[in-house]
């Protein structure tokens, strides 16, 4: 039995949107990925606490934002690393956004992480598992703390909120999922003492090439727009250079574009 989930039921699984330009072409896709896997017995009926799907559907008025690139070189990436471990731009971004937000010193921030269940699962799913098992996890600390200590030590925090995430507690919190089923609104969920990074070095969407040659640019949809999303892909250049498509407030991203941490690493690319 093939799951769909609520939107599939009337929604496209797979839609593709090709629009011809002056000097090239966009292409916009989108697609239903609801989990199928035998070993997390995701074929059996769960009863969800909901009479009306409005009260798990979240509809998002979308306040004043700014969403543009930045460019982080594969020198710059090296000198982070040799700075923290391997959660260091993470934690750089961690660090800028909270500053550009001017969080109260006694004010808990929150950073969470979007990160693949696959090869964390005993025994791992293949990397080419069509389904959705992406999970988020999340690191926090007061802003004083955050602000006030090195890149390291923030880094360090995100290290071990993803090195807890293992097979034993995937399994555990979809136990606790089936018997008591609950939903959150991603934007919803995210206010302005939090942040969500998402993306991943580990899928190249520059490799991608449609017989036009490779992409010269990607962007996220409009899922991921509202304040506090960073994702993350590597840099159309490559040499381990990433791209940051980071979304704020005109306010916060004025900040951002003060902060002496974060500008001494990026270059700005092209402005959403």
């Amino acid at each position: 039995m093939m799951m769909v989930n609520h939107d599939g039921h009337s929604i496209p699984l797979l839609s593709v949107h090709v629009t011809e330009l002056v000097d090239g072409y966009f292409v916009g896709c989108s697609m239903n990925h609801a989990d199928n896997d035998e070993r997390f017995d995701t074929n059996s009926i769960i009863n969800l606490p909901f009479s009306n799907p409005d009260e798990f559907i979240g509809r998002y008025p979308p306040p004043p934002l700014v969403e543009k690139i930045y460019h982080i070189s594969g020198q710059s990436m090296s000198q982070l690393k040799q700075k923290a471990n391997n959660e260091s731009l993470s934690a750089l971004v961690w660090r800028s956004l909270t500053r550009a937000r001017g969080l109260h010193a006694a004010q808990e921030t929150k950073c969470d992480i979007c990160i693949n269940d696959r090869d964390r699962l005993n025994p791992p799913l293949s990397e080419d598992y069509f389904g959705c098992y992406l999970d988020v996890v999340m690191g926090k600390t007061k802003t004083w703390n955050l602000l006030n200590q090195n890149l390291g030590s923030a880094a360090l925090i995100l290290h071990e909120t993803v090195a807890d995430h293992t097979d034993e507690y995937i399994r555990s919190w979809l136990k606790d999922w089936k018997k008591e089923p609950a939903f959150y609104n991603l934007r919803s969920h995210y206010d302005g003492c939090s942040m969500v990074i998402g993306g991943s070095p580990r899928f190249n969407p520059y490799e991608g090439d449609f017989g036009w040659g490779k992409p010269l640019a990607v962007r996220s949809g409009w899922t991921y727009k509202f304040s506090g999303t960073v994702w993350m892909n590597p840099g159309q250049v490559g040499g381990a250079s990433v791209d940051l498509e980071i979304c704020l407030s005109p306010e916060a991203m004025h900040a951002l574009e003060s902060d002496e941490e974060f500008m001494g690493v990026v270059s700005p690319s092209h402005e959403g």
